[in-house]
Order: C-alpha cells, then sequence, then structure tokens
C-alpha cells in the first residue's frame, strides 16, 4: 500500500508514535519524552489490545493497531515514528513510514539481513525522510568521557587489547528466544562491545574469527554463546563474548559487559558483572 506523502511539522515539537509496547517502549522510550523538552507523544501502535487501551488511558493519545497503522502515517498527526516492536519487523513498519517522509527512530539492530536495512536506507531517501538506529551510546555521557580519555587525551597510553563480556538470560518463549540468530539476543547485545572498541581504536577491524556453541538444556535455535575475536589495524586486538548464561545471578537480569583494555603503560578496568538498569 502506498501512504500519501506527508510532511512533518516544522513548527512545535515533534509528534511521536510508537510503534511495540514492549518492555524498552515501557520502561524507557515512554517516560522519556516528556523529559525531552522537544518532542511529545501523539500515537501508540500495538498488536495487543489490552496495551492499547490501558497505555492509552495513561498517556492521554490514540492507540492504534498494527492493521490501522496505514491510516495514521497518513492522517497528518505525526512527525516521526520510533520502531520497537521485535527486530525482524522493524522493516515491516519503519519503510512505509520513510516512503511518506515521515522520520524513522528504529531499535537495534536495525533488522535481521543487510537487505532490510538497506530496503530502509532507501525508502530514507526517497521520503527526504531521516532515519536513525537508537544506539544510545552514542550519546551517553559515561561513555563518551572514557572514549575521550582513554583514546584522545592517551590518559593510559595507547590502547592494544580489549576484552569484554556481556551476558543476559532470556526466557526461550520470549521472542529473541525463537526467532533465528540475527533476531536473538547475540547481535543485540554484541553491538555494545562492538562499537566500544571499534571508538576506542577509532578503527575498523581487519580480521574477524568467531565461534559459537548451544547451552545445553536450553531450547534456542540459535547458537546462545558466541566468541569473537577481532584484529584491528596496527598492534589492536579485540577479544568478546556474548552469551544467555545458564544460570544468571538472582538480584537482577539485566548485566553490564566486564570491559577491560591493555594500554602500552598503564592498566584499567570495569568491575566484571556490575548490575546495571534497562
Amino acid at each position: 500500500m502506498t501512504i500519501p506523502r506527508t510532511a512533518p511539522s516544522t513548527n512545535g515539537p515533534v509528534r511521536y508514535a510508537v510503534v511495540g509496547l514492549g518492555q524498552i517502549s515501557q520502561q524507557a522510550f515512554l517516560p522519556a519524552i516528556a523529559r525531552t523538552g522537544n518532542s511529545v507523544l501523539a500515537a501508540l501502535v500495538t498488536g495487543t489490545p489490552q496495551k492499547a487501551q490501558e497505555l492509552a488511558a495513561e498517556y492521554g493519545v490514540p492507540a492504534y493497531s498494527y492493521e490501522d497503522y496505514p491510516a495514521l502515517l497518513a492522517s497528518g498527526d505525526v512527525d516521526a515514528v520510533y520502531v520497537a516492536t521485535p527486530v525482524f519487523r522493524h522493516r515491516e513498519f519503519a519503510e512505509p513510514a520513510l516512503e511518506a517522509g515521515i522520520h524513522v527512530l528504529v531499535e537495534k539492530p536495525m533488522e535481521t539481513s543487510v537487505e532490510d536495512c538497506r530496503a530502509m536506507i532507501d525508502a530514507a531517501a526517497r521520503g527526504g525522510a531521516r532515519l536513525m538506529v537508537a544506539y544510545r551510546l552514542h550519546h551517553e555521557p559515561g561513555t563518551l568521557e572514557l572514549i575521550t580519555r582513554v583514546r584522545d587525551e592517551a590518559l593510559v597510553g595507547e590502547p592494544r587489547l580489549f576484552t569484554a563480556v556481556f551476558a543476559q538470560d532470556i526466557d526461550e518463549a520470549n521472542h529473541r528466544g525463537h526467532s533465528g540468530f540475527w533476531g536473538g539476543p547475540i547481535p543485540d547485545m554484541g553491538s555494545y562491545p562492538l562499537n566500544a572498541v571499534r571508538n576506542l581504536f577509532a578503527a575498523e577491524p581487519v580480521e574477524v574469527h568467531a565461534m559459537g556453541v548451544r547451552t545445553p538444556g536450553r531450547g534456542f535455535d540459535f547458537d546462545d554463546t558466541v566468541t569473537v575475536t577481532l584484529r584491528f589495524p596496527g598492534s589492536g586486538w579485540r577479544s568478546s563474548r556474548s552469551a544467555t548464561p545458564p544460570r544468571p545471578p538472582s538480584s537482577s537480569p539485566w548485566w553490564a559487559p566486564a570491559v577491560r583494555w591493555r594500554p602500552s603503560r598503564a592498566s584499567a578496568s570495569v568491575p566484571r558483572w556490575a548490575s546495571a538498569t534497562p
């Protein structure tokens, strides 16, 4: 279906529709909109009627079903959409919005294939809209300070070795537990150490080696533990392990990566299994 192009409003705050009302939307994005000062919530889109009713009442905005999404895009009531559906449905909702000239902020990972990612990029070009992946650590103050001090100010010398471990337990019934490798938790969590080392070394890897295994007794349809080694130009190495552990500590299901790097004249580390919030 072709959606009529609707130019986003250039006056007033950005009017967002939130597509997909799972954990990341309810815990992070929806509460944060009111704190921005330049954005407002304009609509909700979900395939769950109960979520539609409850969250529409809580936030005072209309809720649309997935089937009614084209009508929302054609309404002129939104300037941008935040897409937080399961990864394998990102293109389904991003592409028509971009072609209609509506900006898209899409959760990471961007999609499950290069073909789908390229289709979204091409749709943004055709519609004259902006497409952005919601990878927050590019803007997170602590991360930016770490990169600046280690990479730019040489606080601990020249970074030569970077290692990271990032693990999180999920239930097999969760959509990430049975949607294949690219729809699962490894690409979701692995982007954090990968982007960290690319920014820390200010370079792209020239060699990649990876090995994956499946945890006995778990019902995942993909390798749930993956170890990756990257070689960067010069003397830079990075080793990373992303995993869905069999029995995580019981205090919290969310875990920050253990990060270590080996500089030329000193050593520094972030404690392993530092508790974090989503």
